[in-house]
């Protein structure tokens, strides 16, 4: 993993706003992380797998602990539009090779989504403080 720089800067001032502001950037900074593995992800599926290529999504969840943020990126399911055999592309079968394209995502991608949420974190940080010089 590479070092994050200036995180201790962005997590002042990101102190300096109220719960709700803090809430709202870490949210959106996280979910743009995120998005750069389902779009890696949607890269990876075989060709010919359209409709689980559109089924990767992302959904918010609720945690437990109202301190943290959680999102999940995974394949929808019970719809018309559902790739209810994702699993079994990415993890293989009995009678099918695996052709993972989750896990490559993610492992090809992690230090880009901790430069995504970076980056996301200091825009909507500048653009709250904007904001604030002009109220």
């Amino acid at each position: 993993m590479s070092e994050i720089k200036g995180l201790k800067e962005l997590s002042k001032a990101l102190k300096a706003f109220p719960e709700n502001i803090q809430n709202n950037i870490l949210n959106s900074a996280i979910r743009a992380g995120i998005v750069t593995i389902q779009k890696e992800a949607k890269k990876n599926v075989p060709k010919r797998e359209g409709i689980l290529k559109k089924a990767i999504v992302i959904k918010k969840r609720r945690p437990k602990n109202k301190n943290m943020i959680k999102y999940q990126l995974g394949i929808r399911q019970g719809s018309k539009d559902d790739a209810y055999y994702g699993h079994i592309v990415e993890f293989g079968s009995s009678k099918m090779e695996a052709k993972p394209f989750m896990r490559p995502a993610l492992e090809s991608k992690a230090d880009e989504v901790i430069n995504e949420v970076r980056k996301k974190m200091q825009q909507r940080l500048d653009k709250e403080i904007e904001r604030s010089k002009n109220a």
